[in-house]
C-alpha cells in the first residue's frame, strides 16, 4: 500500500487500522475488554477517539532475536 504511494500520514508510511466493523460485529464493550488499554494510550497520544475514527499505525521493529555483537566501533571478533 505505501509503495504503491496510498500510505497516510507524513511521508506516507502509514495505513489506517479501522476497527468500526469489530465493534459493529462483536459489541464497543467486547473490543474495550481486549483492547481497550491500547486505544487509551492511542487516544492519550493522538487526541483521537480509536472507537470513532481508525488509528494510524505504522510498522515499527518489536524486538531482535539474537544476532551478532557488535561493538561501539562497528567491529566485532
Amino acid at each position: 500500500v505505501c509503495d504503491e504511494g496510498r500510505g497516510v500520514g507524513p511521508g506516507g508510511q502509514g495505513v489506517y487500522l479501522d476497527f468500526a466493523e469489530a465493534i459493529e460485529r462483536m459489541g464497543r464493550k467486547a473490543v474495550e475488554a481486549k483492547y481497550g488499554n491500547l486505544f487509551d494510550m492511542y487516544q492519550r497520544i493522538t487526541d483521537e477517539d480509536p472507537y470513532t475514527v481508525p488509528m494510524r499505525i505504522y510498522p515499527a521493529v518489536h524486538y531482535t532475536m539474537g544476532g551478532l555483537w557488535v561493538g561501539y566501533d562497528l567491529q566485532t571478533t
